[in-house]
């Protein structure tokens, strides 16, 4: 759900209580199926609160590893009381799902200061519904720890709809530092976490995104103190934090976006090291906070502004700044809406080369309130199924598809247990079908078995469908998926999770859209051998669809992203690595509109020696662009060179790199750099002298697309237009992964 800020009038309302919570009726929970474990039925589980649950969960929890056994364990409604810890070894491909967070409970009894569940190379899994009750006893609810010696490390795993209440942390992620990295949690309720609601500590527990999740007396919301590591935090509900809603201690890059805060000590707090850190918070409000400094950021790495509100009545005269940017801090500040002036207390203003634009100071009772509203957890809806057989071949698949697109409108579902299905034909989903496409994760596999070059799957346009919980091999496959003639007015198509991967050409091509809105939530995209996302603008209009990355990891692409023919691409908190040299080469046949906020490049070098320093090589190359390219927040690996003579390229960076990591040597483009930070041999940080002129005028125009381009809300669309969506979907391999096209 998105919140929605005017400058001057505020929607919200301070609540005494736990806030109010719609169902998302526009996504749904669909099971249980057959092929599921039943913590009940199978395991002689009691779940009444009384009897001792810890042995039939440890046991069904062990058997999601073994080969022939269910993936997926299902948890009827009752309170399962344990009294020793859980354990999930070297679990690959899994489901723990519960009925609803509301009637279904994990409770402790064990000793104080236990871990209720300890994930040891746990991967690929997904957590739900449950309400994990530490009784005011238990240290940790849920514990990501890899020793980097067990098989599969923590990775892409996902806690959605769950309840975290009366513990110490809620969720932890690191602690041997070796991996616990990509984890979304999304709709979650974080309740009393007497330490941290969800704390990420170790350099390599990365790529934590956290969405329309609650936070309600805890002593800090989300943090990496002590530690290391970082997270992204998108559209939550922070209510009296005794410390702070959000802490960083180590360094790295982190977004903050769309959230609130209501009566906690303070809602961002970096504390003071002699590293860089890149920061933005972007659309948040911060109410009524009860310390004297709301936002405090104290490191040498570049710190971004956007279009925030804090409604705050501190006195300067005793010290109570509202945001204080410590001495070497590069700061950006633009659209910003205070209560008091002079809101921005800067150490040393002529260390960080501050940047203070568009802002607004309004009286506190301008900022009216009404009751913020975060997506409920979504309903189990009880939709027809249609089982396939386990290896069933595309025939057989076709004929459950070809029978649930026959109940339109009602969202049939056609359920694939774990499996390899062989498909030599392509799938075909009529228009407007409504079907849903459901697997049990990523041991449920299609896998191309065709002599032609033709797709995988066709979606016929206008397509009205959902894909959960599956990968898709393509192999050698014209695609994985094609979308077709899916550009209409109001038309989506929504990735949650999605992965495209070891496409010969694109992993996803966003062919000449001029209406599809493609929003890719918590997006990998990997090993693609021509490009990873590629954008061409609708042909003969300049009316050009939107496609943006809200957080996701990406690894050894040949290249990252492409725009054409006026494409419109922003990719927001992508964490990017791996041997391939180059990141992104925008040449005189790319044209459009770019936008990277906040990311790491850390792509290899050309040559036989791998760590050579080619003075002349730049992993991000802009070479004859025709468009605007705005990188902010970007941690460079390499260089960044502006090449060529076009006048029509235009860019504004704010980088942390190397010395002389940006190169222009194009006499007529138009280049801009603010904010800037390096690394020294010591491992601290500076700041870098702005460079190239960057008037207001221009600067604004730079970030109109990330300031518009913003989450919107899954809500019901009319009949007629695509609506196609993917929740834990991968595709693998063909020459194209995914195709939306016209």
């Amino acid at each position: 759900m998105r919140f929605s800020c005017l400058a001057s009038v505020i929607l919200l309302a301070l609540c005494s209580s736990a806030f109010a919570q719609a169902p998302r009726v526009e996504d749904e929970f669909v099971g249980p199926f057959a092929s599921w474990a039943n913590l009940k039925r199978d395991y002689q589980a009691v779940g009444d609160g009384v009897a001792d649950d810890s042995a039939a969960l440890q046991k069904a929890l062990d058997d999601l590893k073994v080969d022939g056994k269910p993936k997926v364990l299902y948890l009827p409604k009752g309170t399962y009381r344990i009294t020793k810890g859980l354990q999930m070894i070297s679990h690959i491909y899994f489901g723990v799902l519960g009925e609803d967070p509301a009637n279904t409970t994990i409770k402790w009894d064990g000793a104080p200061g236990g871990t209720m569940l300890f994930c040891n190379g746990a991967r690929y899994g997904r957590f739900g519904r449950i309400t994990w009750d530490g009784s005011g006893k238990a240290e940790t609810a849920v514990d990501h720890d890899w020793d980097s010696q067990t098989p599969n490390a923590n990775s892409h795993n996902e806690h959605a709809d769950e309840v975290f209440k009366d513990v110490g942390f809620g969720i932890r992620g690191g602690k041997p530092h070796f991996m616990d990295a990509e984890c979304a949690v999304l709709r979650c309720k974080f309740l009393r976490c007497s330490k941290a609601g969800v704390s990420i500590e170790s350099f390599n527990a990365l790529d934590w995104w956290i969405w329309h999740s609650y936070f309600e007396d805890c002593f800090v919301g989300v943090t990496n103190d002590p530690g290391a590591g970082h997270f992204h935090v998108y559209e939550s509900l922070f209510k009296n934090s005794t410390e702070s809603d959000l802490k960083l201690s180590h360094c790295s890059y982190f977004s903050i976006r769309g959230n609130i805060s209501i009566g906690s000590k303070a809602f961002y707090t970096g504390q003071w090291r002699d590293c860089a850190a890149q920061v933005t918070l972007q659309g948040n409000t911060i109410l009524d906070p009860t310390g004297p400094t709301p936002i405090q950021h104290g490191n040498h790495g570049g710190f971004l502004m956007l279009d925030n509100v804090v409604k705050s009545t501190k006195d300067k005269a005793k010290g109570e700044h509202v945001v204080y940017v410590n001495k070497g801090t590069s700061l950006l500040a633009v659209g910003n809406t205070f209560t008091q002036p002079d809101a921005i207390d800067i150490a040393d203003a002529k260390s960080g080369a501050p940047l203070i634009l568009a802002g607004k100071v309004v009286a506190p009772n301008a900022v009216k309130t009404a009751l913020p509203v975060l997506p409920g957890t979504p309903p189990n809806l009880a939709r027809r199924v249609f089982e396939v057989a386990p290896g069933a071949d595309g025939t057989v698949i076709q004929k459950a598809i070809d029978d649930a697109s026959a109940l339109k409108g009602q969202r049939a579902v056609v359920h694939l247990p774990p499996g390899t299905y062989p498909i030599a034909k392509t799938l075909v989903v009529p228009a407007n079908a409504g079907v849903q496409i459901v697997g049990d994760g990523f041991a449920t596999r299609l896998q191309w078995k065709g002599d032609d070059q033709t797709p995988l799957l066709r979606l016929m346009g206008p397509a009205r469908a959902v894909l959960r919980e599956m990968e898709i091999q393509a192999g050698a496959a014209s695609a994985g998926i094609v979308v077709e003639k899916c550009d209409q007015p109001s038309a989506r198509v929504w990735m949650e999770q999605g992965d495209v991967s070891d496409a010969q050409n694109v992993g996803l091509l966003v062919d000449g859209l001029a209406n599809t809105d493609v929003s890719l939530h918590n997006f990998y995209h990997s090993g693609n051998k021509g490009v990873a996302v590629k954008v061409i603008g609708a042909p003969g209009t300049k009316n050009t669809a939107r496609t943006v990355i809200f957080g996701g990891a990406s690894s050894s692409n040949n290249l990252s992203y492409d725009v054409q023919n006026g494409g419109r691409l922003m990719a927001q908190d992508i964490w990017y690595e791996g041997a391939p040299p180059r990141f992104i080469h925008f040449t005189d046949k790319s044209s459009g509109t770019f936008t990277l906020n906040g990311a790491t490049t850390a792509s290899g070098r050309p040559g036989p020696n791998a760590n050579a320093d080619d003075p002349n090589f730049a992993a991000l190359e802009f070479n004859g662009f025709k468009g605007d390219a705005t990188l902010l927040n970007v941690n460079i690996g390499t260089n960044l060179t502006v090449a060529g003579d076009s006048r029509e390229t235009r860019l504004l960076g704010m980088l942390h790199g190397g010395e002389n990591a940006v190169v222009n040597r194009s006499t007529g483009a138009k280049v801009a750099l603010l904010g800037g930070s390096q690394a020294k041999p010591d491992g601290s940080a500076a700041v870098i002298p702005n460079q190239g002129s960057a008037e207001p005028a221009f600067v604004l125009k730079m970030l109109e697309q990330l300031r518009t381009d913003r989450p919107r809300p899954l809500n019901a669309l009319k009949g007629g237009v695509t609506d196609v969506r993917f929740y834990r979907v991968t595709v693998s391999g063909g020459q194209t992964g995914v195709h939306l096209t016209r």
